[in-house]
């Protein structure tokens, strides 16, 4: 078990590091993650210390799984209502 995954702790990483601790996301995806953050509501994930940009883990993780499962429900409303329409003839 490295640091970064001990205790309940959500020690701030940077994004190097964490590309290095977790296959997924790439390093790019990070930072693009980063520069999208408001969109993606992933601003409680990451910090800025001067020009560092540091990651949380477990907190970024969490928030996309809640967006993943976010979007699975549109994506379950978009089908229902497609199906809808096709069985109605709309």
């Amino acid at each position: 078990m490295n640091i970064v995954e001990q205790g309940n702790l959500d020690i701030p990483i940077t994004i190097k590091t964490f590309c290095q601790t977790y296959s997924w996301p790439s390093e790019p995806a990070m930072r693009a993650y980063r520069q999208r953050s408001k969109d993606y509501h992933l601003t409680d994930a990451f910090l800025t210390i001067r020009r560092r940009v540091l990651v949380k883990p477990k907190t970024f993780f969490r928030l996309i799984e809640q967006h993943g499962k976010q979007q699975d429900d549109v994506d379950k409303q978009k089908t229902k209502k497609s199906l809808v329409r096709r069985l109605c003839g709309g």
